[in-house]
């Protein structure tokens, strides 16, 4: 259902209304935490918010490797 709902607000084919309901029932699957602030409606994922949180902790032990960008367009010349 949250993908559809991404979908169809990417392509604005749902109003904001709709989209809040769909949003209420997210939550009421408790894999959203609906927040007001003023007249605006956030809605939040929690346990991703907890995950970015808990990784930031780690120190880097080592440093990342360095990946170059390869594009499309240079593979099928």
């Amino acid at each position: 259902m949250a993908v559809k709902l991404a979908v169809k607000l990417a392509v604005k084919q749902l109003s904001r209304q709709t989209a809040s309901k769909y949003l209420d029932r997210i939550v009421a699957l408790d894999l959203l935490q609906k927040e007001k602030m003023g007249k605006e409606n956030y809605y939040i994922n929690t346990r991703l918010m907890n995950l970015f949180i808990e990784f930031g902790k780690y120190e880097v032990t080592e440093p990342a490797e360095i990946i170059e960008s390869v594009h499309v367009n240079e593979i099928v010349k």
